[in-house]
């Protein structure tokens, strides 16, 4: 999936003392909804099924979607394979 046709590294680098941030609007992300979903682990997808809202649903499959496709870009390991664990309040760490 190549979400940024201008993004040349293949692998960002973490900086000790600098801070990426990255914004992405979610209506541009619909395209890639079914490449994001994917990335998304069982309780992720489920999350986001039990949405009322098609708008809601789509937004938590693109955050989701989004955070585990950057970090596979900055740590090489599939989006797919990340562990990633959420704060009792729900938030990912």
């Amino acid at each position: 999936m190549k979400l940024l046709t201008n993004w040349n590294e293949k692998h960002p680098v973490l900086i000790k003392g600098r801070v990426d941030i990255w914004s992405f609007r979610i209506p541009e992300m619909i395209p890639f909804l079914i490449d994001l979903k994917e990335l998304l682990s069982g309780n992720e997808r489920e999350k986001a099924a039990r949405f009322f809202q098609e708008t809601d649903r789509r937004r938590t499959i693109v955050s989701r979607g989004l955070l585990r496709w950057l970090l596979s870009k900055y740590t090489g390991v599939s989006g797919k394979k990340l562990d990633i664990r959420l704060s009792p309040a729900g938030k990912p760490y």
